[in-house]
Parts: structure tokens; C-alpha cells; sequence
């Protein structure tokens, strides 16, 4: 079985202040990837640190990496 591509988020939020988020890649049940992945460190309401691997949000890509629309489909036959 091929499985085409499989996302998986995992996160963790340490305490009020301290959270993980990652999100792991599969494609083709062979190639495994971590699109991101950070740490964020809430020091006020007004002021929030995150480092790590962070995908920007810009153009046809959105904060969850996926397009909002697809340009073509996958056709399996």
C-alpha cells in the first residue's frame, strides 16, 4: 500500500507559558520530513518569543502550509 502523504501535529504545551508544536511529514510511506517545528515562550499577553523551524505565511500558503486551492488534482486511474 502506497500511502501518498500523511501529515501528523504533534505539540505539547508544558505549562501557560511554554508550548511545542511540530508538524511530521510522510510521503509514500517512505520519506519522512519535519515541516516545522518550534518552541514558543509566552513572556506577556503582549509579548510572545517562537524559534525554531517556522514556516511563513505568504503568497498561495497559509500558516498550515497547505494552499487554500489546488491548481490540479491526483488521478488514479
Amino acid at each position: 500500500m502506497d500511502i501518498h502523504r500523511l501529515v501528523t501535529t504533534l505539540s505539547y504545551r508544558y505549562n501557560a507559558r511554554l508550548q511545542f508544536m511540530s508538524e511530521i511529514e510522510v510521503e509514500h510511506a517512505s520519506e519522512i520530513f519535519i515541516e516545522q517545528g518550534w518552541l514558543s515562550w509566552k513572556f506577556s499577553e503582549a509579548l510572545r518569543l517562537k524559534t525554531g523551524l517556522i514556516l511563513i505565511p505568504m503568497g498561495i500558503i497559509n500558516e498550515f502550509h497547505e494552499p487554500p486551492t489546488y491548481q490540479g488534482v491526483n488521478v488514479l486511474w
